[in-house]
């Protein structure tokens, strides 16, 4: 996509959303459609490959422990979503003392809008 594409994506990207404009020409962007009302570009989509981190973490142990499994797991899983191509990874974290120590520990920070999942080919959600 040239600059010239672009221009009115970005026009209406930023005047209605919160979110950084994306990387619409980079190899994590699989896809994007565009409508448009008499020539207007009235929306868009895209698809944007990302990953869902999970850390299933033994509760039993003490607190410090657990911090520590975390902290190892967070190094490997980030060195191999970066060695994938991949350049963020989404958490759906639970209970919120997780979320506040993944943003203390590791700079995550926290989405605005509601986390949902669309399901193919019959397979149950999580």
């Amino acid at each position: 996509m040239n600059d010239n594409d672009a221009k009115p994506l970005q026009d209406l990207h930023a005047a209605n959303s919160e979110f950084p404009f994306p990387d619409l020409n980079g190899p994590l962007c699989l896809g994007i459609a565009v409508a448009e009302i008499d020539g207007k570009v009235v929306g868009f989509g895209f698809i944007r490959l990302t990953s869902e981190v999970a850390l299933i973490v033994d509760k039993s142990l003490p607190r410090s422990e657990r911090a520590n499994v975390i902290q190892e797991l967070h190094e490997l899983g980030r060195q191999e979503a970066q060695e994938a191509g991949l350049d963020e990874w989404h958490a759906f974290v639970y209970p919120e003392l997780y979320a506040k120590f993944l943003e203390k520990r590791f700079g995550f920070v926290r989405c605005h809008g509601v986390a949902m999942t669309e399901v193919f080919n019959g397979k149950k959600g999580t």
